[in-house]
């Protein structure tokens, strides 16, 4: 028998033996006469209750129990005597005061913060998003919203400022806001004297004071009678029509109205009407106007305006008319398109432009982009570069095994990192076949 089972047998016959005890200790109640009840009505008789069961004995096991050595207990207690609890109680308080639990009071690491984005794309991004819902505004002759977002342009002090507040100025004299048109013109001549926008603050200037004190502008419906005419046409005979925008182009009407006939003119597919737009994209015409006509070679889709816009990327300077030019090959169909996009990727020097571009060849729809983003990233170009192309990859549908294939050839810690963290974020087999590889 172990010992525990000695142990426990001992308790149980004790704890049945002083019950028994209890139970014999107690004296037999006195039973009080009966009091006199009163004779009840008769009442139908109940169904026989269900036979009660035998009651168990009281204690079926103790006669099964073992024998049992009282010597084993005598031992049991001289052991328990014999340990100093004092003495473990004494030593754990030492041994707990001696080590440190500041831990539990520190805040945990936190993450490390993602890289934070070019504060100039930011910026400049927040601008134009801000400055064309502005122009969409006026478009629907919404100038008292009109004036709010361009107010927010011109705080920003961008690439933008002069812009805004022209037609900032525009929307004021639409409003029968003379006075305060003029103040902005002035102020925009002189603090842009040299912007491409100086020459037409002018023209508004004198318009606005020959319509000073006027509710609607003289001449706004003689403009509006303009364009409906020659978008009539343009319908009915091109030939004709497209010398008279050429004309109006070239005068001295203002932004809008050439705005307007540039969108009629965008309408015809002759080839005189594609280079009267690719010569105001090339021109020193009004800025808005040259990214109007970026967009509508664009939009043409055909060999003569890609290399347009080629040559005018090589040309120019100006990073937001590039940028106009990139966007524009994003819309424009075929391997040219391609492949002029590659070139700027490898060959800009703006590294903003280049991950423009870059980010171009994600969302395109040709299905050669991959390959030439995986041509990009194999080539001697900065790490930065490389991490656009991680980023420009992820973006395609086909792009999980292209980023499998340079994950497993690079060396780099650090763009292997990124190469799995865009792969982790993308649902296709293969990126999910090379998750498992890495855990095995």
């Amino acid at each position: 028998m172990t010992a525990m089972t000695r142990i426990l047998a001992i308790v149980f016959v004790v704890c049945a033996t002083a019950h028994v005890a209890a139970a014999q200790s107690f004296p037999t109640p006195r039973v009080r006469p009966a009091r006199p009840v009163p004779p009840t009505p008769p009442v139908a008789p109940a169904a026989p209750a269900a036979p009660t069961p035998p009651s168990p004995p009281a204690f079926p096991y103790v006669d099964a129990l073992p024998d049992f050595d009282p010597d084993f207990f005598a031992s049991i207690n001289d052991a328990l005597a014999g340990i100093d609890f004092d003495g473990i109680q004494a030593a754990t308080k030492d041994a707990l005061a001696g080590l440190d639990f500041s831990f539990a009071q520190q805040k945990p690491f936190p993450n490390p913060p993602l890289p934070p984005l070019p504060p100039q794309d930011v910026r400049g991004t927040q601008e134009e998003s801000t400055y064309e819902q502005a122009r969409s505004l006026i478009e629907r002759d919404q100038y008292e919203r009109a004036l709010q977002a361009f107010d927010r342009v011109i705080e920003r002090r961008g690439t933008r400022t002069d812009a805004a507040m022209y037609w900032k100025a525009y929307s004021l004299s639409k409003l029968s806001r003379a006075p305060e048109a003029l103040s902005v013109l002035g102020d925009l001549q002189k603090q842009f004297a040299s912007s491409a926008w100086a020459k037409d603050a002018r023209a508004l200037e004198v318009e606005v004071r020959q319509q000073s004190g006027q509710a609607v502008p003289a001449n706004s419906t003689d403009d509006e009678v303009k364009l409906l005419a020659l978008r009539g046409v343009m319908q009915s005979d091109p030939d004709a029509g497209v010398p008279i925008i050429e004309k109006m182009l070239a005068g001295d009407a203002s932004v809008r109205v050439k705005d307007r006939a540039l969108f009629v003119l965008s309408q015809s597919r002759s080839p005189r009407a594609r280079d009267v737009i690719a010569g105001v994209a090339k021109g020193a015409s009004n800025p808005d106007l040259r990214l109007r006509a970026v967009r509508y070679l664009g939009m043409r889709s055909d060999t003569e305006s890609r290399q347009a816009l080629d040559e005018i990327y090589r040309s120019t300077s100006d990073a937001e008319l590039k940028r106009s030019i990139i966007r524009s090959f994003m819309m424009s169909n075929g391997t040219n398109a391609t492949e002029r996009l590659v070139q700027i990727a490898r060959t800009e020097k703006d590294p903003e432009l280049q991950q423009t571009a870059i980010r171009t060849l994600g969302v395109i729809a040709q299905s050669d982009a991959a390959e030439a983003l995986r041509a990009i990233y194999t080539s001697d170009v900065p790490v930065e570069t490389k991490k656009a192309v991680i980023g420009a990859l992820g973006m395609r549908p086909n792009g999980a095994a292209t980023l499998v294939t340079l994950a497993r050839a690079e060396r780099n810690p650090e763009l292997k990192t990124e190469i799995v963290r865009r792969l982790s974020t993308m649902r296709s087999p293969e990126a999910r076949d090379y998750m498992l590889e890495l855990l095995k």
